[in-house]
């Protein structure tokens, strides 16, 4: 058993052996995604209007389409295509989509934010300047964000490239360092000082969908639970409304979940870019495994057989 292959070409590829050999396969929407993770502790990605802005500089269909084609669906907020809550959405999630990939209006929210001059402290000039500072007490910052990224991971590289190419258009600049996934993680979860602005990574929800300590403010929970660094009141009251919906209360679960994605788009702890189509694949001898019907394969394989 090959458990959540991603890439389209290799879905294709082993779709094409499924047809001649004893390999069968089965596809199953993921309920989780990728996404950019900010720090939002960190200057530089502290107001929501430089986190848009950073948005607006990723095309999220170029994305899919160069690395999971057909495989790949764009999402709007802190979902994944799998929930059931997304599924009962549907189309109502597109409002969501609130920062298109858009350089003209990235630029416009960093003047906003105070970044109009150049390396002399004159006015900025898009023709002629390469970079926007901005000034700080008696010193020109540099409109400069640290990304982190996971070494030799195709995903990871790509969504750098093009944030990368993007912000040097709109007067910005993107220094990276590639790292160990382990490494990543820790800084991830502040179990050591993180020195990046953002990171890509992705991640899967778990059963009972609860983000009441992940957005906490509380200074006990940042960290492992909070890991974006980002501390609003009105989100956090909206978890605690979603988690304190009665049992069984399917309707008003949805809308207390879509208000949360309504104000979680807005305050960006995070770009989300897209959910996967997961493919399995598995010798024919393996029978009623069916992961699209349980949460996960290591569930589906309890009630799976193995022919002699």
């Amino acid at each position: 058993l090959v458990n959540k292959i991603t890439q389209g070409e290799v879905i294709d590829a082993v779709r094409e052996l499924s047809g001649e050999s004893s390999i069968s396969m089965v596809d199953y929407p993921r309920t989780g995604s990728a996404f950019l993770a900010f720090s939002c502790e960190r200057e530089m990605v502290s107001s929501a209007a430089m986190r848009k802005a950073v948005a607006m500089c990723l095309d999220r269909d170029a994305l899919i389409d160069d690395l999971l084609g057909e495989y790949g669906v764009p999402v709007y907020g802190y979902y994944g295509a799998g929930q059931w809550m997304a599924k009962e959405k549907g189309d109502a999630l597109k409002a969501l989509n609130r920062y298109r990939f858009n350089l003209s209006n990235a630029a416009r929210l960093f003047v906003d934010e105070g970044w109009t001059l150049n390396e002399q402290g004159q006015a900025y000039d898009a023709a002629s300047d390469t970079l926007r500072y901005r000034r700080q007490g008696d010193k020109l910052q540099p409109l400069v964000f640290r990304m982190a990224l996971i070494e030799h991971n195709a995903s990871a590289t790509a969504v750098k490239n093009m944030l990368e190419r993007n912000l040097k258009r709109v007067g910005a600049m993107l220094d990276w360092e590639e790292m160990r996934f382990d490494q990543l993680l820790k800084k991830h979860y502040r179990q050591e000082e993180r020195q990046y602005d953002l990171c890509f990574l992705g991640s899967n929800f778990t059963y009972i969908f609860d983000p009441y300590y992940t957005y906490h403010t509380g200074d006990k929970y940042q960290g492992v639970m909070n890991t974006s660094g980002l501390r609003d009141e009105e989100l956090l009251q909206l978890a605690r409304e979603l988690r304190e919906v009665p049992p069984g209360d399917r309707k008003a679960y949805l809308e207390k979940w879509f208000a949360f994605q309504d104000h979680w788009v807005e305050a960006l702890p995070l770009v989300p870019l897209y959910s996967n189509i997961y493919s399995d694949a598995f010798t024919s001898r393996l029978k009623n495994y069916n992961p699209d019907k349980h949460w996960s394969w290591a569930i589906a394989i309890l009630y799976s057989t193995l022919d002699p």
